[in-house]
């Protein structure tokens, strides 16, 4: 078993649609010491919670910068770029054997969130301009088990597009979506981060009880799916983990990229809710929902964020271009609105 010395944490930097474990040679069991098989959320109640959080004093190796800094923690910002079906292949046989994350040092939350409120940095990816939020997310599923790689932009009109790849396959290698101005359902209008009562009433809209950890948790996942929320309203997110309760902070946590961050959890009767967060920026690198079975923790949903950018134009647009005009043809719209809007965290 690798010991904790061996595998110390590492300062993050942002990743490709391509990399990570599509780029890793170890083997899937030393580098996915703590990753997951998933499956949908639909159906399942939070139950009360004895949750656990993440840390927010710096990890070894790992400078903070001071809230006030404009200069980036990570290295350059990337261009999301889909993966192909044969990649979400390899993805999907390297996670098979993976079990749960696994959870070091934990702390009370309070304190080491209120430290990391007043030290989040900038990210690369804050200082690109643009009207559209872009994220790029991989979702697993366990039953049955699924692996999909989403590109999505995303407006504050509610217009947007999304480029979908899936393993198994779906009808075409590539499923395109755009939406007009008020199309997008899954989220409102503008910013959703401008203060820490508008963060909670979209996560009550979704969840209908904030009062409930594995709700917080779950929410702050769905507006990671739709948002890419830059320095000062991530600081505003982590202000609400903070007030939270009961929850846990744990000051190291792998993702399923290999990305050291932290971690809180939230425990149920029989499930636990994960976010992992970076130790610096503060953004959402990953979630995690887990089932408690006589053999142990079964992971059956797990959301793996690549990428949150900005953008003047999606895929098919020229910068600079008027943003009204659909995308050129073949579209290949899907029967549901939206995959991960049919489980929990709710898209």
């Amino acid at each position: 078993m690798t010991s904790i010395d061996a595998d110390r944490p590492r300062c993050l930097r942002p990743v490709s649609a391509t990399t990570g474990p599509l780029a890793d040679t170890r083997t899937p069991a030393s580098r996915f010491a703590g990753a997951l098989r998933p499956r949908t959320l639909l159906g399942h109640t939070a139950i009360k919670i004895a949750v656990l959080l993440l840390a927010g004093s710096p990890l070894p190796g790992c400078a903070i910068r001071s809230a006030g800094s404009a200069r980036p923690d990570a290295g350059p910002c990337t261009t999301p770029r889909n993966a192909s079906t044969a990649q979400l292949q390899q993805v999907v046989d390297s996670t098979r054997i993976a079990g749960p994350t696994r959870l070091w040092y934990p702390h009370p939350p309070a304190t080491r969130l209120h430290q990391l409120i007043g030290q989040v940095s900038a990210s690369s990816c804050d200082l690109t301009a643009g009207t559209y939020d872009v994220i790029h997310l991989r979702l697993w599923r366990s039953d049955p088990i699924m692996v999909r790689d989403i590109i999505r932009w995303r407006a504050d009109d509610r217009s947007g597009a999304q480029l979908l790849t899936s393993y198994p396959r779906g009808y075409v290698e590539v499923t395109k979506d755009w939406w007009l101005p008020g199309e997008i359902l899954f989220v409102e209008p503008g910013s959703a981060f401008t203060d820490s009562g508008a963060v909670r009433d979209g996560i009550n809209r979704r969840y209908g009880d904030i009062a409930e950890p594995q709700a917080v948790l779950r929410g702050i996942a769905s507006l990671a799916n739709w948002y890419s929320p830059r320095r000062v309203e991530r600081a505003t997110t982590i202000a609400v983990l903070r007030d939270t309760q009961p929850i846990t902070y744990y000051s190291r946590v792998i993702d399923r990229a290999g990305r050291s961050g932290i971690g809180i959890t939230a425990t149920g009767n029989n499930d636990r809710d994960l976010l992992i967060l970076h130790p610096s920026t503060g953004e959402v690198l990953a979630y995690e929902y887990a089932r408690r079975t006589p053999t142990g923790w079964h992971v059956e949903n797990y959301f793996l964020y690549l990428t949150h950018t900005h953008s003047s134009h999606r895929w098919w647009e020229p910068p600079g271009a008027s943003n009204d005009e659909p995308p050129p043809p073949p579209l290949h719209p899907r029967v549901e609105p939206n995959w991960d809007s049919s489980t929990r965290p709710a898209a």
